[in-house]
């Protein structure tokens, strides 16, 4: 049974300094924000209008799903990029592509390709037409040779069926083949054991060169050993048009050196390759446009980051909606509508929007249905609502990098406060802690804390006695820190836990308090991610 939070010191609860520092700033809004990947990353950025690219494509595409507020992601990236650039030759015969769910206008394209969790990754075959055709890869590497061996093995297990007319052979060389096959030309033939992917890597390396075929020989292939004397695995061979066999001089079987040295053989050349690669939307931030919030504030600009993100990504779940969902919707929206800051343009959407639907929401309603009633709540209302909110509190360190998870529990945590504020003093029961339970677990379920609130019995849930514990237990259960460590801040630096909860609140990795306001916080050997 997870353990309660203790109450720790006197003092009101836990969050009237975070309602006292409500601040309106909300940055100029950026169109569909910028990437995590650059203009001279060798791989393609996809949005609505170059998918098409995709589609009727002579090439295979590996395609990495992601979105920018995810730890997962931002750890993968630099093995996606360095994949890129370890690969970036075997174009056009296989070219890879980002695309950002965290992105709003993705949010369709991520959804038709069914990508629930992040990061992900879809190989789709040449001439693919539409999203159904991608198969994600179940196991995802984390160092780039991992990944480049399993694309390689994805590949080739549907070579007859997916391969282009443009690529490379791949399959092992049969002697009748290399018979054929070397009238007038030179051959360089490694032979190796079945499982060795040298041949194979060596080949995609040379996809864009001319005037050399490089093909693959399994050592179980005896005529052709016999004929080259191949005495060690792997070995590399050029088999000259006039029939013999010479081995290629190198310091090491690796795959650099032999694509270095069949790339300077006489008469070898690199073909001029197109990679259209549209240019990818870079925002440069002047100096002034750009700074770092007040993180001890808690602002109305992540509030309406995280109402009007959550709802426009429900979406994503409509396809496979079922009552369970429906039920987390309709109290996710009814505890945002009742306990949401009512000086904001937002608490009136919210009310319409519960309104419509207790006799509306169903099931069976339709991802276009859904967009065009959250367009509806907002008519009449006289305020605007910008279609990429932004992120003050939550904000990344650079422009674009906003933290939406961070602005998920900031909301939660503030609607627990409201909570138990209106219930002026009354130990009634939360219902805000089983809401948002509902709603991570089953619209974010693979974040981190999801899992958290997943592990939590039911009848834990009920056994929350009141609203003010119901605080504790939502920001234990999204941060992840253990009881524990929440006592030990307490009695090793004597400060009230507002504060304790108001210096960890906006950092997505703080390792102690701002210092204003724990000075002695400074020496605990404690580190907080979430």
């Amino acid at each position: 049974m997870p353990r309660r939070l203790p109450r720790v010191g006197p003092g009101p609860p836990a969050c009237l300094v975070l309602l006292a520092a409500t601040c309106l700033f909300s940055p100029p809004s950026q169109a569909c924000g910028v990437s995590r990947y650059g203009p001279h990353d060798p791989l393609v950025e996809l949005q609505p209008d170059t998918l098409q690219s995709l589609f009727f494509s002579r090439s295979a595409w590996v395609v990495q799903f992601y979105a920018r507020w995810s730890a997962a992601s931002a750890a993968f990236a630099p093995t996606w990029r360095a994949l890129a650039q370890d690969i970036k030759d075997w174009r056009p015969t296989l070219k890879l592509g980002v695309i950002d769910c965290g992105k709003m206008c993705n949010e369709k394209m991520c959804s038709d390709f069914e990508v629930t969790a992040y990061p992900t990754v879809k190989f789709l075959k040449p001439f693919s037409t539409y999203a159904g055709d991608g198969i994600k890869l179940e196991e995802i590497k984390d160092d780039p040779q991992s990944l480049r061996e399993a694309i390689i093995t994805f590949a080739e297990s549907h070579l007859t069926s997916w391969w282009s007319p443009d690529a490379p052979l791949l399959a092992p060389l049969s002697t009748t083949e290399f018979v054929d096959s070397i009238q007038g030309r030179n051959v360089a033939l490694i032979f190796e054991g079945e499982d060795s992917f040298l041949g194979r890597e060596v080949i995609l390396d040379m996809a864009q060169y001319k005037n050399i075929v490089v093909r693959r020989v399994l050592k179980s292939n005896a005529e052709l050993v016999t004929r080259c004397k191949v005495t060690t695995f792997p070995s590399g061979f050029l088999y000259s048009s006039k029939g013999s066999c010479t081995p290629i001089p190198l310091a090491n079987n690796s795959r650099s050196f032999y694509t270095d040295f069949l790339r300077t053989l006489p008469g070898v050349q690199r073909e001029i390759i197109y990679t259209s690669k549209p240019p990818i939307a870079e925002t440069k931030a002047t100096p002034d446009s750009w700074e770092v919030a007040d993180r001890t504030q808690l602002c109305m600009a992540d509030l309406e980051y995280a109402v009007l993100c959550s709802l426009h990504r429900i979406e994503v779940s409509l396809a496979n909606f079922t009552e369970e969902r429906l039920s987390a919707l309709k109290h996710y929206v009814h505890i945002l509508a009742k306990y949401f800051p009512e000086r904001s343009a937002v608490h009136n959407y919210l009310h319409k929007l519960e309104v419509w639907q207790e006799s509306n929401l169903s099931i069976n309603i339709s991802r276009n249905e859904w967009i065009e009633d959250l367009k509806a709540a907002k008519e009449g209302l006289n305020a605007s609502f910008p279609e990429t909110p932004d992120c003050v509190g939550c904000q990344g360190n650079i422009p674009g990098f906003e933290s939406y998870l961070c602005s998920l529990q900031i909301i939660f945590h503030l609607l627990a406060v409201q909570e138990a504020l209106k219930s002026d003093g009354a130990n009634s029961s939360s219902e805000v802690f089983p809401a948002a339970r509902e709603f991570m677990t089953n619209f974010y379920f693979y974040s981190p804390a999801a899992k958290r609130f997943a592990s939590l019995p039911a009848e834990f849930i009920t056994e929350v006695k009141d609203q003010e514990e119901a605080i504790f237990q939502l920001w234990s259960t999204f941060t992840g820190m253990p009881g524990t460590s929440v006592v030990f801040i307490s009695a090793a630096v004597d400060i009230p836990v507002e504060l304790r909860l108001w210096g960890f609140l906006f950092s997505d990795c703080l390792q102690h308090s701002p210092l204003f306001i724990c000075f002695s916080c400074l020496h605990l050997p404690l580190l907080l991610c979430f």
